[in-house]
């Protein structure tokens, strides 16, 4: 068991060891996400202003484009984007086994998206920091009344460390709730002095600190301390802890972008180009100030600025008005004494400047890949499927992280927590036998865009045979007919239960053979039976003579 100095010696060193990130993603969300800025803000009040930094959206926009687009593309809501199959490659082809996992992913789906659950909504909020900050994490716990839950952690509560692997191995979250809300979590566990403020000061906030971290003394025995990961609930100030738990999967999965060398947390698209992104925002704030000077440009006035002597005996300043009357505008000459300032600016080389950066911040987030198709609709069907393979391969090394660590870890918690419930189907004995060992393909959008290259290069070969085939019927020999149906239905996410069991086949097409066999003797019956009377008369007519 850790002591509570432990936890929160603990806590320093890993606030100690984020403060340069803090610094930096205070100026990115100052210029992307202004509502996310409090990484070097103890203190913010509901609806403030946050946006006095910010000139131009196109960085703000682009976040939420990309947050969107990886979301469709590697878990659309529309569509399963992954597939449980058991590690023993064999179980694979027993039909009770491939039925058994349909039935889980039912379940899995059913639970993940259901209305209490809310998935969809976490995950994006996921998304958007991970990709503009670099970092986001989602505790994924049950409800008490059956089925799951998600919550997404706000990148400034959210602290952790990793193994000797590089991987996130240990979270801390530090968060504030009011009086009322903590005395409504933690009841009479919290310490004197907050639940007296939960009457007196209901709205006053504590700060609080949740700590999960694996447990070095595990022990058979039932209990937190049996299991694979230990967990503290904590009040800062006092300081007590308020309660200690456990759990047997990861509860809170962590998504990093980009992760350099030596750093424990990521980096975001929006990071990286920092610098594009502020002289975007200071070449707006330039254009704004130059095309106003254009459109309500400063005057030229004669003399000190009086164009008629009043009773004061100073000069009256310009009526700008429309249609205001200026006397004394003019000399006894004509010639104006009221003049704009031309100062030449050329706005139109300042837009195209911006556009350039503009078009930099929307590769970075990737907006510019999205667009691969929609830019070019004219395309031939090979096209089309090449311009979405390397689509694919261009995304690969981005999400790749995110599907190994981020959602490889959420569907382990997501399975425990319902096979906990009893809401999973009973295993099969083959099944069982192998402990329950299984493994996740994803089959998302993105993951199908990369297996692009396995459907060009079957199309492309059969296409080469087409013209064999004609001269030489028996190279056809070479196609496994039935195999390729079954791999290009793999590849295209075409779902399993639609697919017809190996078994089914045979009995269909054997019953089929029967029945051609019975209309074939059917049609030959009556040649036969004349060919039959033909030989009886001429035997008869033999034994006679």
């Amino acid at each position: 068991m850790h002591s509570i100095e432990d936890i929160f010696r603990h806590q320093t060193q890993l606030e100690a060891e984020r403060s340069n990130f803090n610094t930096l993603w205070q100026e990115v969300s100052e210029r992307v996400l202004p509502d996310h800025g409090w990484f070097t803000v103890n203190e913010r009040t509901q609806g403030q202003k946050n946006s006095h930094r910010q000139y131009d959206s196109t960085a703000q926009i682009a976040a939420e484009r990309h947050a969107s687009a990886i979301d469709s593309l590697m878990t659309p809501r529309g569509s399963k984007w992954h597939r449980i199959i058991a590690s023993n490659q064999e179980l694979n082809e027993d039909d009770e086994v491939r039925e058994y996992f349909d039935r889980v992913e039912e379940v899995l789906f059913r639970e993940r998206y259901s209305p209490g659950a809310d998935f969809a909504g976490q995950c994006h909020d996921v998304y958007l920091s991970g990709g503009v900050f670099g970092n986001a994490a989602l505790f994924v716990d049950g409800r008490e009344e059956g089925g799951l839950r998600y919550r997404s952690v706000p990148l400034a509560e959210l602290f952790f460390s990793v193994d000797a692997w590089g991987l996130v191995d240990a979270i801390h979250r530090k968060f504030k709730l009011t009086a009322k809300a903590a005395y409504g979590r933690y009841g009479d566990l919290l310490p004197e002095q907050i639940k007296k403020c939960a009457d007196t000061e209901p709205l006053r906030k504590f700060e609080f600190l949740h700590c999960i971290k694996p447990n070095p003394e595990r022990k058979g025995v039932l209990g937190p301390r049996s299991m694979k990961y230990i967990s503290y609930e904590l009040s800062v100030e006092p300081k007590a802890i308020l309660k200690e738990g456990g759990y047997e999967s990861w509860p809170c999965p962590v998504y990093r972008y980009q992760v350099m060398p030596g750093e424990w947390y990521g980096r975001g698209w929006a990071a990286q180009i920092l610098p594009e992104i502020k002289m975007l925002n200071a070449a707006r704030k330039a254009i704004i100030k130059g095309a106003e000077k254009i459109v309500n440009p400063p005057l030229l006035l004669h003399d000190d600025g009086g164009l008629a002597v009043g009773s004061s005996g100073k000069g009256m300043t310009p009526d700008l008005t429309p249609g205001g009357l200026n006397y004394y505008g003019v000399s006894a000459e004509g010639r104006p004494l009221i003049q704009p300032l031309q100062t030449g600016a050329r706005v139109d080389i300042g837009l195209e400047m911006l556009q350039a950066m503009q078009a930099v911040i929307n590769d970075a987030a990737l907006i510019s890949l999205f667009q691969i198709l929609v830019d070019a609709p004219q395309m031939t069907a090979f096209e089309v499927k090449a311009r979405m393979q390397e689509k694919g391969q261009l995304l690969a090394p981005t999400v790749g992280r995110a599907q190994s660590e981020f959602l490889g870890k959420l569907i382990d918690r997501e399975i425990d927590i319902l096979a906990r419930q009893n809401l999973l189907p009973p295993m099969p004995d083959a099944l069982v036998e192998a402990e329950g060992e299984f493994r996740v393909e994803y089959d998302s959008p993105l993951n199908r865009l990369q297996k692009m290259e396995e459907v060009n290069a079957v199309d492309i070969w059969l296409q080469g045979l087409a013209p064999l085939i004609q001269i030489a019927p028996q190279i056809a020999d070479n196609i496994d007919a039935d195999e390729l149906a079954r791999h290009r239905a793999r590849v295209l996410g075409v779902p399993e239960k639609i697919l017809a069991n190996r078994d089914a086949i045979a009995q269909m097409r054997d019953a089929r053979a029967q029945q051609q066999q019975a209309q074939m003797m059917a049609t030959q019956a009556p040649g036969l039976a004349g060919a039959v009377k033909d030989v009886a008369e001429a035997g008869a007519i033999a034994r006679g003579a």
